[in-house]
């Protein structure tokens, strides 16, 4: 039997990589920098655009919560409003209506008290509105209402102004129909 050689390599010479130059490792080193730069950049704008479409859906999510408080208090508020308006237009406004008069005709008596004043208004109300005129020193004509209108109407000098006792009321239930709209 033969035996085998083994065949030895010299291990008196190592092996050797040519030594990279300054210029190539300052360009290695600049290829490794803006690669890791364009991938950091890549990463935060991954983070980034995940972060707003969580923070676009917590949004939305709350504006819906909003929207929902919102018409659950409405409808609980709503008829106690509405009550609350009932209730207050009715009361006092007799009065109202009487002052809001009173301070008409003041008016009227410093702009120029001569000209011919007619005053429309229900029939129930002509025994409140003589003292009215007597306070202001006022001659005017006193003729009813159409019938179904609760307002005072003064007429003098071509121009004419609506007294209604209702209006204040009457806007006040339409700007709660607009908050129930805007829903």
């Amino acid at each position: 039997m033969k035996s085998a050689s083994l065949r030895l390599e010299s291990f008196a010479a190592a092996r050797t990589t040519p030594q990279p130059t300054a210029a190539e490792l300052d360009e290695a080193y600049h290829d490794g920098h803006e690669r890791g730069l364009a991938e950091g950049r890549e990463a935060s704008l991954d983070a980034l655009t995940a972060e707003m479409a969580r923070l676009r859906h917590g949004l939305s999510l709350l504006a819906e919560q909003e929207q929902a408080i919102r018409r659950d208090t409405l409808a609980a508020v709503t008829p106690a409003l509405a009550l609350i308006i009932d209730l207050l237009g009715r009361a006092g406004a007799r009065e109202r209506l009487l002052d809001a008069l009173q301070a008409e005709l003041a008016r009227l008596v410093q702009t120029d008290g001569q000209g011919e004043v007619i005053i429309r208004c229900p029939i129930d109300m002509r025994h409140d509105i003589q003292p009215c005129l007597d306070r202001a020193g006022l001659q005017a004509r006193l003729l009813d209402a159409q019938p179904g209108s609760p307002g005072i109407e003064i007429t003098a000098q071509g121009g004419s102004i609506r007294l209604d006792p209702d209006r204040p009321a009457t806007e006040l239930r339409a700007i709660i129909d607009e908050l129930h709209s805007e829903d």
